[in-house]
């Protein structure tokens, strides 16, 4: 049995739990919620955590799915057939058009994770995104926030033609193995004296130094990923950096570019300024 919460609205605070078997909660996940809907705002949530009182992290307790909130447009909505061993429920996203796919995986958990671990779970997540060959990446903000709550299936008053939704039963639910995952040491930042002169392999490291080199090159910030920057080796905009390098399961100090076979450039950031 699957157990989530819900939301009447965006504002609300206490959540309604359910528990429904899969096909149960695959078909209240891909039914619209609303037909002809011209507010995203004003449509029902629901999360995949419950929650010990009001909604807020301190008060997450289990969660039940993983969900991969897709919304760079780097890649289809038939991304989801990439994940089809395992239980999957997939639909497209309120402001989904067919030239910036945007859409929701839900893959629920066979064991669900406790909020406090939740980091170790977000890690291996990304490590099935890229093992799968999913493109680009889903919204990390989002992927790591264990009390987050998302807007229910609707189909908005125009393009609603555009989406769609299925639900699938795979082989078995997805078991993350999150009990295994070793957390990366975070480094404890040196502290830098008024005067004091930095080299630029500190100052690269700077979490506030590459986000101000995202917003110099006018790049799209979702999460901790900066993108859709003008590579220098193809010149598409489809290179892509993080702004905080320790808060990737992976650091990567430099940049790369999004088409790794076409291009596979890579670099320093002071090449894109």
């Amino acid at each position: 049995m699957l157990k989530f919460s819900t939301f009447q609205n965006r504002y609300a605070k206490i959540p309604i739990e359910h528990q429904f078997p899969f096909e149960t909660f695959g078909l209240g996940m891909t039914t619209p919620i609303q037909k002809n809907a011209e507010e995203k705002d004003k449509l029902p949530l629901w999360s995949p955590t419950l929650f010990n009182g009001n909604r807020c992290k301190s008060n997450a307790g289990d969660v039940s799915c993983l969900v991969f909130d897709v919304d760079d447009g780097e890649s289809a909505f038939d991304t989801w057939k990439l994940f089809h061993m395992w239980d999957v429920i997939a639909h497209t996203s309120f402001s989904h058009t067919p030239k910036h796919p945007k859409y929701r995986i839900i893959l629920p958990l066979e064991t669900p994770a406790p909020a406090p671990d939740w980091e170790k779970v977000w890690r291996r997540a990304i490590d099935i995104w890229e093992f799968v060959g999913a493109k680009g990446l889903p919204d990390l903000k989002a992927l790591k926030d264990p009390a987050r709550m998302y807007y229910r299936y609707a189909l908005p008053k125009i393009g609603a033609e555009h989406h769609q939704a299925i639900s699938s039963k795979g082989f078995y639910p997805l078991s993350i193995g999150w009990e295994q995952v070793v957390l990366p040491k975070k480094p404890t930042p040196r502290k830098i004296e008024r005067d004091e002169k930095i080299s630029q392999y500190e100052a690269i490291e700077r979490t506030e130094l590459r986000e101000a080199i995202a917003n110099r090159v006018s790049a799209t910030i979702s999460g901790n990923r900066a993108y859709k920057i003008p590579c220098p080796m193809c010149s598409r905009n489809s290179a892509y950096f993080f702004i905080d390098i320790f808060g990737h399961h992976a650091p990567q100090k430099g940049w790369k570019c999004n088409h790794a076979n076409s291009c596979g450039g890579f670099g320093s950031l002071s090449e894109l300024i």
